[in-house]
């Protein structure tokens, strides 16, 4: 086939095409990649060096010159590509998804708008919580602020944060509270698309 396209073109015609999501490109396997690109890049993020990425080195390689992709449609790339679950890739699976073999189009769950809120840690705090109450559009009329902080220090651990299967309970309250059925709070979730960037994720990495 005919040689790689020439290249740029007109600035605000590139920029036009070039926004053309981040999320579609990556799931649709574009290969723009070499193979030699992509081990380089496997190698280069697998910042431990143990031949696997975990989500933080994927997600590194992945935001990358990549402004438009949100922290959920990370989550979700990475529940695709992580088929066996077992919370790191490898060097195949990898390939696999960069040419969009494997990368299974998940419907969007609630857990991947929570650990897009949650960040790093993967537990909630108030803060956090409280953000996605409200980009969830939960707080209203039927639920005040104060009441959804109530609800959080009810179901919150000790420490004040709470983790996934917390937060199942903690959204069945929130229904209780709101006199609708927990189906309606997951909708909400899910459907939220929550934050584009995470800040602790560019907290610098603390001195092993």
């Amino acid at each position: 086939g005919g040689g790689g396209g020439g290249g740029g073109g007109g600035g605000g015609d590139a920029e036009a095409r070039a926004k053309h999501d981040a999320y579609s490109d990556i799931k649709a396997g574009s290969s723009i990649y070499s193979p030699e690109d992509i081990k380089a890049g496997f190698e280069d993020s697998d910042l431990n060096g143990d031949g696997f990425l975990d989500f933080e080195e994927l997600r590194t390689l992945l935001v990358k010159g990549r402004s438009d992709i949100t922290e959920k449609q990370l989550r979700m790339l990475w529940r695709g590509v992580d088929v066996d679950r077992d919370g790191r890739v490898e060097f195949d699976e990898f390939v696999d998804f960069i040419h969009g073999k494997k990368c299974k189009t998940h419907k969007e769950k609630w857990q991947d708008t929570f650990l897009a809120f949650s960040g790093k840690d993967e537990f909630l705090n108030k803060e956090e919580f409280m953000n996605l109450c409200r980009d969830s559009g939960l707080i209203g009329k039927s639920m005040a602020e104060k009441d959804a902080e109530a609800i959080f220090e009810k179901t919150c651990k000790p420490e004040g944060v709470v983790g996934a299967k917390g937060f199942s309970k903690t959204m069945a309250r929130i229904a209780k509270h709101k006199e609708v059925k927990k189906a309606e709070v997951i909708k909400a979730v899910t459907a939220c698309s929550g934050p584009v960037r995470h800040n602790s994720w560019n907290a610098p990495a603390e001195a092993e």
